[in-house]
């Protein structure tokens, strides 16, 4: 669970050749060599004694709409993973939403509120005149509704007013006001039922978002203007007509947010949707002085060129709306291809990239490593009056790996907000 390792006898592998507990959450972890009796706690024995010790440690819960009698409005920690959850909610019932793109500092009943890039603003007001996809008025008061969410959040906090003692004010052009996802999901021929998978159970399943299946063969027929995002999963996209490429690129130059992951970023980028080049990593062993080898080495050759799956460092900007959430810009990625996605020439699209020092666990033969250095892992740019993200790696691989996972809930709800 915890195995980091980066020489192997063999470079032949049945799965993936790295898989670590702790970078897949994006924990940073000291090993520890020895042990001292005095660091243990409480003995565990049941799930009833856990939530016993972890109530007795967690805060007394405080109402979320707090005392104030009419705040200004509602301030939501987007660093926690239930964040995203009330969020949809929220903007499915047509509430009033920014999302705050530089840090500032706000008025509370009690004492000042610090705000980072990527708090929530719930507007207490009744104009939602601005609300495209919905044409009802909220049923329940704000305060109301936000009382009663169904489920874990943390308490937002009230604020007082949208005058701010320090940094933007609330009604500032730094807040980006967000609308509800209304999202396509490209599925079956040419595109990877594994990965398409993850992406539906992480909105359907995770995050209770709904999400449309749109089967690549019947791409033809479907309205566009239902969807404000569409998502292309890994994949080949073999097949897909001249018309749909013109429709997609027409439905993003138009103010559609494209989010591809892998082989779907390629695919759209050789279809010249956002000029990002896309090389190979293919060098294994050193080639021979001459150009004969043995037949029976061949399966071996090919295998060293391979990516089967390994860690690697990426580098974040944290100030970009893609990366919201995150306080380290050191994050683990998880990587098993062999296409390289070159850094874009616009220089403040290049939200990830793999550090100089990138190796962390698993199998990538040197000359490789040398051309994955570098590289960009996410580029986010704009598209006429759209927006388009590319991901060269599966931040949602296998389910698994959450700690980048984060950046696909980003580039739904914030695609538009850069």
């Amino acid at each position: 669970m915890t195995e980091v390792r980066t020489e192997f006898e063999e470079s032949v592998f049945y799965d993936v050749s790295a898989w670590n507990f702790l970078m897949s959450f994006g924990l940073e972890a000291v090993e520890m060599k020895e042990w001292d009796p005095a660091w243990q706690g409480e003995i565990i024995h049941s799930v009833e004694q856990w939530r016993t010790a972890v109530s007795k440690k967690s805060p007394e819960p405080t109402s979320a709409a707090g005392s104030v009698s009419a705040p200004y409005a509602w301030a939501f920690d987007w660093r926690d993973s239930n964040t995203p959850k009330a969020l949809y909610q929220i903007l499915s019932e047509g509430y009033v939403t920014y999302v705050a793109t530089q840090s500032f500092e706000s008025e509370t009943e009690n004492q000042p509120y610090q705000g980072q890039p990527g708090t929530i603003v719930v507007l207490n007001r009744q104009d939602y005149s601005g609300s495209r996809e919905f044409s009802h008025l909220p049923t329940t008061s704000l305060p109301d509704f936000i009382e009663n969410l169904d489920f874990q959040v943390p308490s937002p906090v009230a604020l007082t007013s949208g005058l701010t003692p320090g940094g933007p004010d609330l009604g500032s052009s730094t807040f980006k006001r967000l609308e509800a996802p209304r999202i396509g999901l490209w599925v079956g021929s040419g595109v990877s039922a594994y990965s398409s998978g993850e992406i539906w159970k992480l909105l359907d399943f995770d995050y209770e978002i709904p999400v449309s299946l749109l089967e690549t063969g019947d791409l033809g027929g479907i309205n566009w203007n239902r969807y404000n995002v569409m998502i292309l999963p890994p994949g080949g996209y073999f097949g897909i007509s001249d018309s749909v490429v013109q429709e997609l690129k027409e439905w993003t130059r138009a103010g559609g947010v494209l989010i591809a992951v892998q082989g779907g970023a390629k695919w759209a980028a050789d279809k010249g949707i956002l000029s990002v080049e896309f090389t190979r990593a293919d060098q294994g062993s050193p080639e021979p002085e001459n150009s004969r080898r043995p037949y029976q080495e061949r399966s071996l050759d090919q295998a060293l060129k391979l990516v089967r799956g390994a860690i690697f460092m990426s580098e974040l900007d944290l100030s970009h709306p893609i990366a919201f959430g995150f306080e380290n810009h050191l994050l683990p990625a998880f990587r098993n291809t062999t296409d390289l996605m070159q850094p874009s020439s616009d220089p403040y699209a290049n939200v990830s990239m793999y550090a100089e020092d990138t190796l962390l666990s698993g199998y990538i033969s040197k000359g490789n490593l040398e051309l994955l250095k570098g590289t960009a892992n996410v580029i986010a740019d704009r598209y006429g009056s759209g927006n388009v993200i590319y991901f060269a790696d599966n931040p949602n691989f296998r389910s698994f790996w959450k700690g980048t996972q984060r950046m696909t809930l980003n580039a739904i709800f914030f695609g538009r907000t850069f």
